[in-house]
């Protein structure tokens, strides 16, 4: 089977062959891990890989904002990733208990509808570049002997992030 690749120069080559050495670049559309994320020890790749793939749904909503939230099924997202569901629900519990998602779980009639939960995105300070080693600011604690987690969950709690 022979696939359209973009060489360098612009051109399209419809002869490379399974093997072929080739270049990547502006041949592919999917999915881009931040860099940030990649570095961060705390989460499983699957985990990031997921997170990345969750990332992919957001858009914008009808008046043309960004969505803070998404809404695919656990079976959708396992497909995708290529792991169970049973697993996939681990995953999201790594997320959620690592606070980069934030879960709202259907109720009432959606809930007899079968709709999936919404996935809200949460900023993580690993989202700062800076802060990639986040794992021994987060643990520090302040003079009151708190931590950043708990600072973070407070934040939580009281619908400040």
């Amino acid at each position: 089977m022979t696939i359209p690749i973009l060489r360098k120069n612009n051109t399209v080559d419809h002869t490379i062959k399974f093997g072929d050495a080739f270049s990547p670049y502006s041949n592919f559309n999917g999915a881009i891990i931040p860099n940030c994320l990649l570095r961060y020890k705390n989460i499983s790749p699957t985990a990031k890989l997921t997170l990345v793939r969750l990332f992919q749904y957001a858009g914008k909503d009808k008046m043309g904002n960004p969505k803070d939230h998404c809404w695919p099924t656990q079976t959708t997202l396992a497909e995708e990733i290529g792991v169970s569901r049973v697993r996939m629900n681990k995953i999201i519990k790594e997320l959620v208990d690592n606070k980069f998602l934030r879960i709202v779980r259907v109720k009432g009639q959606d809930k007899l509808l079968h709709k999936p939960n919404k996935y809200y995105y949460l900023w993580h300070p690993v989202y700062s570049e800076d802060n990639y080693t986040l794992k021994e600011e987060i643990d520090k604690e302040d003079e009151t002997g708190a931590t950043g987690y708990e600072e973070y969950e407070d934040k939580l709690d009281t619908g400040e992030c």
